[in-house]
Formats: C-alpha cells, sequence, structure tokens
C-alpha cells in the first residue's frame, strides 16, 4: 500500500512538471513569441521567406537624453496573384458577368491603379508583370508589387479578390533615410546570407541579429537555464543607442553638402566629437546613399572618414608646435629668421607661396603657416625626440573605434631620416584617416590625453542586462604635454581665429575658439603626388579652454578655392554659432 500511495505521488509530481512545463511552453509561444509566430503564420503559405523576421533597432540620443529611432523593423506588404485561382475563378460560376481573363486583369489594373495611386512607370511595370500571367496556369504565386505599406495593404484587402492576396514580410527601416546613413549602415546579402554589411549594421552585427525563436527547439528552452545567460550570443542580442545627436547631424550634413557643391570637391567630410570622452556627436560625408535609394553607388556606401588615410597638411603644425614648446625649444614669441625655404640635405622645402618675410615670430609662423618654421622647430628638437612625441599623439596607431573597416595610419616617415621628418613636421610624408586626425589633435583641446572615440553609448540586452560605453577619467592619466605647454598652444590657435583667420572679420567678441587651416598635396598611388590636386583641412574648438566640442573638417580636391581658409573657415564658423545657441553654450571672454 506504502508503495502505491508513493508510485502516485510520483506521478502526480510528474504530471504537475508536465502540466507547469506546458502552460510555460503555451504562454512562450502565445506571448513571448507572438509576433514572431504571425509573422511566420502570414508568410507560409506564400513562398520559404529569405528576409530577417527580426533585428534589433539602432538609437540616436538627443541632448535632452531622449532617444530617436535610426533603425528598426517594419512590416512590409507585397501585393500577389494565384494564377491556378485566377484562370479556375474565370471559368466558375463566380464570375457572374463572365468577363474573359483580359478584362477581369484590366479592371485588377484600373482598381489597384486608383486606391495605390501609381505613377506611369507603376502601371507600365505592372502591366509586364500581367502579360506573364497566362504563362503561368499552373503557379499558385506570383508577385505583383512588392513593397507595400499597412495603409496600402488595407486598402487592397477592400477589393475582395480571392485570387489576389498579400505576403507580410519584416523588413529593415530608416526613418532618417540618409541621415548619419554612412554611419549607420545597412544590411544585405552575400550569397544567401542577409546581414550587416556596413557601419554600425556590421559592427554590431551579432548583437542585432536576432535568432528565428519560432523554430527555437521546445526542450532546450526549458532546460537550457543559466548557460544561455551566460554563453549563448542570444543572451547577447539587444538594441544599440549611439551617441549622434540627429538636430548636430542634420546640420553638419546640410553644411558639408554646401560645401562640397560650392568647391566643386570629389568628397568634404566633417566630425564633431567630444574632446574629453570621444564621444561622436556627429559624422558625415558627401556623396552619401539614401536606404530607399534603388540607383545607388556602391562607392557611396564607403564611410571615408574610418576607411581612408590623408596627409592632412598644415593642421598637423598645430602639434609640431606643441612638441616644440613642451620640450623649451621655441615659444610663441620665439623668433627665426625666414627667408621663404630651407634646405634639408640634399632637399629645398619651401613656403606655400615661396615668400620670407625675414625675422618673425613663430606665432607669426603658426598663423601664416609657413613650413619653414617647422622645419625649423623639427631640427632643434631632433628626430628621436619628434618621433618620440608623434607617436605618443597616437598618429601611428589606429583608434579602435567601433565602426568596421578602420585604416591604418601611414606614418613610416617616422623611422627614417632628416628629409622625412622635415616634411612631416608641417604635414606631408605621413597619412592618418580622419578619425585618427581629430583624435590626436585633440589632445591639445582635452590637457594632453588619447581619448577612445565611439559612436555607442549603451546597448541594451533582452535579458534586461544593459552595457554603458563610459569614457575612462582623464584626470587620473599622466597627461603627454605639460599645463603650460596647453595653456600657450591655445593662446596661439585663438590668436588664429581673432587676427589671422578671415582676417579676423569672424572673431567672436564672446567666445575663445581655437582653430588651424590646412592644405596638402593628394598623395599618388604610383609614388609623389598629383599634380594640382589637394585636401583642404580644418581643426577647431571651442570654448577654447574648457572645449565642449573639436571639430574636423577636410574637402578633397576642392575646385574653386585654393586654400582652406577660403573653402572651410566661414563653415567651420557657422557651425560653431549653431552649437553655442543649440547647447545654450555659456561665454567664456
Amino acid at each position: 500500500m506504502i508503495t502505491f500511495t508513493n508510485r502516485i505521488r510520483v506521478l502526480s509530481l510528474i504530471f504537475i512538471f508536465v502540466a507547469l512545463v506546458l502552460i510555460i511552453k503555451l504562454y512562450i509561444v502565445q506571448v513571448i513569441n507572438h509576433d514572431n509566430y504571425l509573422n511566420l503564420g502570414d508568410r507560409q503559405y506564400i513562398k520559404k521567406n529569405s528576409n530577417i523576421n527580426d533585428r534589433g533597432d539602432i538609437f540616436f540620443t538627443k541632448k535632452d537624453g531622449s532617444y530617436i529611432v535610426a533603425a528598426t523593423m517594419k512590416d512590409d506588404y507585397t501585393l500577389y496573384i494565384n494564377p491556378k485561382s485566377f484562370f479556375t475563378f474565370i471559368k466558375s460560376t463566380k464570375n457572374k458577368e463572365n468577363k474573359t481573363g483580359d478584362q477581369i486583369l484590366m479592371d485588377l489594373k484600373n482598381n489597384i491603379s486608383v486606391l495605390l495611386k501609381l505613377d506611369e512607370k507603376q502601371i507600365s511595370d505592372f502591366d509586364i508583370k500581367l502579360l506573364k500571367i497566362k504563362d503561368k496556369k499552373d503557379d499558385t504565386y506570383f508577385e505583383l508589387i512588392k513593397g507595400l505599406s499597412e495603409d496600402e495593404q488595407v486598402l487592397i484587402k477592400t477589393l475582395k479578390l480571392d485570387y489576389v492576396g498579400l505576403g507580410k514580410e519584416k523588413k529593415r527601416y530608416y526613418p532618417g533615410n540618409e541621415l548619419a546613413s554612412n554611419v549607420i549602415g545597412t544590411i544585405g546579402f552575400k550569397g544567401d546570407e542577409l546581414a550587416g554589411r556596413y557601419g554600425l549594421e556590421k559592427q554590431y552585427d551579432n548583437t542585432l541579429s536576432r535568432k528565428d525563436k519560432a523554430y527555437s527547439n521546445f526542450f532546450v528552452d526549458i532546460f537550457s537555464g543559466a548557460k544561455k545567460i551566460i554563453s549563448d550570443k542570444e543572451g547577447m542580442e539587444g538594441d544599440i543607442y549611439t551617441t549622434i545627436e540627429p538636430i548636430v547631424q542634420k546640420e553638419l550634413e546640410k553644411k558639408i553638402l554646401q560645401i562640397n557643391q560650392k568647391q566643386n570637391s570629389d568628397l568634404t567630410g566633417a566630425i564633431i566629437m567630444d574632446p574629453y570622452t570621444g564621444e561622436i556627436i556627429s559624422m558625415a560625408k558627401v556623396p552619401t546613399f539614401a536606404h530607399d535609394d534603388k540607383d545607388y553607388d556602391i562607392a557611396n556606401y564607403k564611410n571615408d572618414m574610418i576607411e581612408s588615410s590623408y596627409e592632412m597638411g598644415s593642421i598637423i603644425k598645430s602639434l609640431t608646435m606643441s612638441m616644440g614648446i613642451d620640450t623649451d625649444k621655441v615659444h610663441a614669441d620665439s623668433k627665426y629668421n625666414d627667408v621663404g625655404f630651407i634646405k634639408v640635405r640634399d632637399r629645398t622645402m619651401w613656403n606655400f607661396d615661396r615668400k620670407g618675410r625675414g625675422v618673425i615670430t613663430m606665432q607669426t609662423a603658426l598663423s601664416q603657416s609657413l613650413n619653414t618654421g617647422f622645419v625649423y622647430i623639427a631640427n632643434l628638437v631632433g628626430n628621436e625626440v619628434m618621433t618620440k612625441y608623434f607617436n605618443s599623439f597616437g598618429l601611428s596607431e589606429k583608434t579602435g573605434i567601433d565602426l568596421p573597416n578602420e585604416s591604418a595610419p601611414l606614418t613610416s616617415n617616422l623611422n627614417k631620416g632628416d628629409v622625412e621628418h622635415a616634411t612631416v613636421s608641417f604635414g606631408q610624408g605621413i597619412a592618418m584617416s580622419p578619425i585618427g586626425t581629430i583624435r590626436s589633435l585633440a589632445v591639445l583641446a582635452n590637457g594632453g590625453h588619447i581619448v577612445n572615440p565611439h559612436i555607442v553609448s549603451s546597448i541594451k540586452y533582452e535579458l534586461g542586462t544593459t552595457k554603458d560605453i563610459k569614457a575612462d577619467s582623464l584626470d587620473k592619466k599622466t597627461p603627454l604635454l605639460k599645463p603650460t605647454t596647453i595653456d600657450e598652444i591655445k593662446r596661439m590657435l585663438i590668436y588664429n581665429v581673432d587676427n589671422s583667420l578671415l582676417n579676423g572679420k569672424r572673431k567672436n567678441p564672446r567666445y575663445n575658439i581655437a582653430a588651424k587651416t590646412g592644405t596638402a598635396q593628394i598623395a599618388s598611388e604610383n609614388g609623389g603626388y598629383i599634380d594640382g590636386k589637394n585636401i583642404h583641412t580644418f581643426i577647431g574648438f571651442f570654448p577654447a579652454y574648457n572645449p565642449k566640442f573639436i571639430i574636423f573638417m577636410y574637402t578633397v580636391d576642392p575646385k574653386t578655392s585654393r586654400y582652406a581658409s577660403e573653402s572651410l573657415a566661414s563653415s567651420f564658423l557657422d557651425l560653431t554659432d549653431f552649437l553655442i545657441q543649440y547647447y545654450e553654450v555659456p561665454p567664456d571672454r
């Protein structure tokens, strides 16, 4: 009797356990995975679907901390006809008016054209597809129109035609279209695999991708437990929150488009970054791409600010000057005799206009961007020390930014002789990516520290946890330059804006703005430089003594202006005015 009772209890416990498991499974099916099953059900009778069923979202972050969707999923509908049912309908009693197949198809075209407000091209494409139906009498599925919206599919349903249906799929949707498209990236096929191919979509593909939960193994779901949370990729699925501010991004894109058009440049780009945290507030380049553009140029998908390297020209002189000050070899009021050129071994290096100024100060050399002054500094400091400083500024390494395909800097000339160091001193002979350039020059803005540029501020995982991307505290780090060096180079760069840039006409009486222009020859793949082809560069930060922003701008092969002071300076100062007003930055003068 005791044995029988125990058996009953064991069986009861087993039944209770099974019941609980079934309840849990029903909850998973009907609640947690409801949308996944619904989407699969909507599609299963049509054709095998090769598109994604779900994918994580990407967000912009506004200045007030609120979020705006940059990439998400939305329902997308396909209008199709069942040819087999269509031809059955023609012969059936349901065809009460005894219309021919051609007449019925003409009515279908007219009704669809009116409901969806098709243009002439769309109507023409529709006609072509309808003509093919006669050859598909035994088929059960033939697509007519793809990419219909929720409202459009509702209109189609009002026709109530047995031989016409709608298939639903999930599609990747970018509400901003071309806004920050090079940063956000896109998804695409490579063979049969659909995944992130550019930008954040590629960089965080494992995080954004979703397992097809509708096909999950029942018992694996129930019993995998902690192992899934700790080690399975599904446990790392989440949404991406970026540092990109959408209003600033829109303004920057407008500004660089104006530059590119006015200068008839090959390409124009810009980055706005917090010099203390490395947060990228905006990053843009033109030409770019729009996500809904069918006639795209694949070259426009490349994020030039990450994936290309250039010789940056005279903006590098700011680093050379800071090195000279830090080693106590020169200061703003130090003087040298500028005869318009300087010889280094068998090479003669000239000022941009091949003119000499006589005995001048280093401030004049920086403000007028005279190559001779910086070769002079390089000679005083020496090759070994110069290499040490430039490497410490991060010029010879990748930044590690959280975007794919970062270009490696080309700085081998720092390991060579006098001539190579001389050319490096004024920004030729070494090449960096735009993101690497802004990081190195941020050293002058933030008190002498290397920061880690990044686009993502946090990842919110589906499990409920959040990973915040926080910058290291600069207070605990030893600066690369003395505080007195930072103060002096800032004063020199502020002097540039107040007195030299655009002849001082755009001096801001309430804000200290530090900036330097650059113009460099573009290197040829076959060695040497391309005759008459230049890149204009610009670096600036403000308010200079406690900067909130550092901005790097560049335009490749501008045809209208000869120097960066003509092509980029006004746009930079327009951006400073915009940012000051938008962020309500308090004045520092």
